[in-house]
């Protein structure tokens, strides 16, 4: 239905109607789009709305579309409303074949008849596809999974036309999920509604039956009985009736079937919903291989005409052979799991609370001539819901513990680095977990779907971050290490002296006071998991690793001083995203700045396009900030306006830029070539440094060091309007003490263990 349909306000009224809403106020919450401004225009304006007033609740603008509140609800929706709709509809189909048509009112039902109208769903095509109808944004459509990089999952009918569109994504899935366009039609579309005659406004549900010949019996007349219909009674001849006890010992049974609301219900649903479980232009198949597989032997075809997931160029079949087959001996390696039988799986996965997961392959180019292939767990929130509040987050590490491990490597001792291959496959998973493999995996001979029990944590499921913490952490502990305030730093003081591993998932710093300690425990590992090194920085020596994307280095012999921050060109790739080249020789006050913009009536939200660079360009500079004290206010200025940026927003983000293209580059240094603390101060102490300005927006600042080191800095925005300057001091003061508590506490755990 076109937005400019003269009938489409008297639909929406109806709807209003059939939905109880007469003489109540009515929200229409919408995207900022023109032709929906035009129709919330019309709906404010119409005197024939039953509802008593018309309001509209306009979401916020350029929000990530696959994260966002308002793209988690819509899908949470439309997968919920499906599977419960046609449910129910299959109940009411079994009682159809049961009885006889003239107990349905002498209709037939079809399945998503009994909606009076068809869901309408407003969806993007893709950009290189469906010409015929590109600008077209209003189609009948039913939505099939989450929307993917190269098309929708999207199953849509344009307006007008009879022929049937699948969208790319849906052509993707393997031969044994593509469905007809007859069957896909009967799950998306309702059927046209009839009008009834005495009263245009009802609609009729049902599709009428041929009508009746001559010969059949009238309506309400049996067949094969008497006219007159009159039977004479049988006695009753039981006369008061006792029921029988019950036996001892009776068993209940309770089986009320599925009731998992947040998933759907129907396996054939689901198979729908989910995308491809590989990314190939078409199901032929160039070649297959056998091998065991969790205590079976399985068979693994290869397609012919398989992409990959990154640069969608054509993969050669030979190559992807050598890689799904190294990855799928390399879970056997590890004793991932144990294939079971179908309806074994989801009758476990029913008893401890959990759903059957599908995963898919994920096939890229390493280099020129060798392939990567994972098989990745699609594994996701159902409902919105987060790895805390389910309890399965793992922690990270801080930035706070890294910088105090590079104040003790200032003095004495040494760091290796290394990366655990594979981490996730090392670890037992933390709860009951069942995966169905994807469909060019299937069972030796029998041809059936492969389904597994796993033992050990994949790639791509929630719990495996947390399963892989687990065991490490419990590796260590049982290596006599403790655990500090920091959940992922761990210690051991020897004879031989301090060692410490701090990890973030599976990147590792080891470091110890006694070099050939840190190596000796280095090798332990080495035993259990399969470890990579890195990089070394040895003491008095020379030296390189890289840590969370940052280098860690030494650059003379002899000098313990050590250097952390970015590569040099970070900086000048953030002014490249606005065309930067031309540096500023320092920088405006961004408050007053920003208000003499506004004033001159640069006013207007920025478009789509350049919201994006804006966020993506902030969050560049904020990750420098974590290493560049200097860009933390400006990050915490642009930040605030990120949501729904204006022109003079983006203005400010300009002259940001122009004044960092002319910053020199900067590396924290480990100590401080000057001290930072009076000379009566004891530098083995936490000390505490703030400072606040005081305005309508009073921003707090601080820094705090330990042994001439800083090892935390921040440039905060107070939350209260304070008073005078005394009490936006004040509140400087307690966030610095609150931060500084938190740094005194990590220093002494690891310092000095708890």
């Amino acid at each position: 239905m076109h937005l400019d349909d003269p009938d489409l306000l008297h639909n929406i009224n109806r709807v209003i109607r059939e939905m109880g809403l007469v003489g109540k106020a009515v929200t229409f919450r919408m995207d900022q789009e023109a032709a929906l401004g035009a129709l919330a225009e019309k709906l404010t304006k119409c005197d024939s709305s039953p509802a008593s007033a018309t309001l509209i609740d306009v979401v916020p603008g350029y929000r990530p579309q696959s994260k966002g509140s308002i793209e988690r609800q819509v899908e949470t929706m439309k997968q919920g409303f499906w599977s419960v709709w046609l449910d129910l509809e299959k109940e009411v189909a079994k009682v159809k074949q049961e009885t006889e048509a003239v107990e349905l009112g002498k209709y037939r039902l079809p399945l998503g008849g009994l909606l009076w109208q068809a869901c309408v769903f407003y969806v993007s095509k893709s950009k290189a596809h469906h010409d015929k109808f590109r600008g077209a944004r209003t189609v009948k459509a039913v939505y099939l999974g989450p929307v993917h990089a190269k098309g929708g999952g999207i199953f849509a009918v344009p307006v007008g036309s009879s022929e049937i569109d699948i969208f790319p994504v849906a052509r993707m899935i393997q031969g044994g999920d593509i469905y007809d366009a007859k069957t896909l039609e009967e799950l998306s579309l309702a059927k046209p509604l009839l009008q009834d005659t005495e009263d245009p406004e009802r609609p009729i549900l049902f599709d009428p039956l041929e009508a009746p010949g001559d010969d059949a019996p009238d309506e309400g007349a049996g067949v094969g009985m008497d006219e007159d219909g009159d039977e004479e009674m049988i006695e009753d001849e039981l006369g008061d009736y006792s029921p029988s006890e019950a036996p001892e010992n009776q068993e209940v049974v309770n089986d009320e079937g599925d009731m998992e609301i947040d998933w759907l219900t129907n396996h054939y649903l689901e198979s729908l919903f989910r995308g491809p479980d590989l990314r190939a232009a078409s199901t032929a198949v160039a070649k297959s291989f056998d091998l065991k597989f969790g205590g079976t032997k399985i068979r693994c075809a290869v397609p012919q005409d398989a992409v990959s997931e990154t640069s969608g160029e054509k993969l050669e079949p030979d190559l992807l052979y050598a890689s799904m087959k190294l990855e799928l001996e390399e879970l056997e390696s590890f004793k991932v799991g144990e294939v079971i039988p179908e309806r074994e799986a989801r009758r476990l996965a029913k008893e401890n609370g959990r759903r059957v997961l599908t995963s898919r392959w994920v096939n890229t180019v390493k280099k020129k001539g060798l392939y990567r292939s994972r098989l990745v767990v699609r594994d996701y929130a159902s409902m919105g819901g987060t790895t805390l509040s389910e309890g399965i987050y793992s922690p990270t590490t801080s930035l706070e513990g890294l910088r105090l491990l590079l104040s003790m490597l200032c003095r004495r001792g040494s760091v290796l680095s290394c990366d655990v291959s594979v981490a996730f496959m090392h670890a037992p998973v933390a709860r009951a977990e069942f995966v169905e493999l994807p469909n060019n995996v299937s069972t030796q001979g029998t041809g059936e779907r492969v389904f597994v029990k796993l033992r050990k944590a994949m790639n791509g499921l929630r719990s495996a971050p947390l399963s892989w913490y687990c065991e490490l952490a419990e590796y260590l502990r049982s290596q006599n290490f403790e655990a500090s305030l920091d959940p992922t730093i761990f210690r051991r003081l020897t004879r031989k002296g301090l060692t410490i591993v701090l990890f973030y998932v599976d990147d590792l710093l080891i470091y110890s006071e006694d070099e050939a300690e840190g190596r000796r425990f280095y090798e332990e590992l080495r035993k259990r998991y399969k470890l990579k090194l890195t990089g070394e920085l040895i003491q008095d020596c020379p030296g390189e690793v890289s840590f969370l994307g940052r280098r860690i280095f030494r650059r003379k012999k002899g000098e313990r001083t050590v250097y952390f921050g970015l590569d040099e060109q970070y900086l000048s790739s953030c002014c490249e995203e606005y065309g930067i080249t031309k540096p500023a020789p320092k920088l405006p006050f961004l408050e007053r700045r920003y208000a003499e913009l506004l004033k001159k009536g640069q006013t207007e939200p920025i478009s789509p396009a350049a919201h994006e660079r804006y966020r993506r360009t902030l969050g560049r500079l904020a990750w420098a900030a974590l290493s560049r004290p200097d860009l933390q206010f400006v990050c915490g200025f642009l930040g605030r306006h990120q949501a729904a940026p204006d022109e003079a927003a983006e203005t400010c983000m300009r002259d940001v830029l122009r004044w960092v293209k002319g910053l020199p580059h900067k590396v924290q240094r480990f100590p401080s070539k000057r001290e930072i603390l009076e000379d009566d101060a004891d530098p083995a102490s936490v000390s505490c440094f703030t400072d606040a300005s005081w305005s309508l927006n009073s921003v707090s600042g601080g820094i705090i060091t330990w042994e001439n080191c800083s090892l935390k800095s921040f440039s905060r925005k107070q939350t209260t309007t304070a008073l005078s300057s005394a009490e936006a001091e004040l509140a400087a003061l307690t966030e610095v003490a609150r931060e500084g508590l938190y740094i005194a506490l990590l220093v002494e755990t690891i310092r000095e263990g708890k």
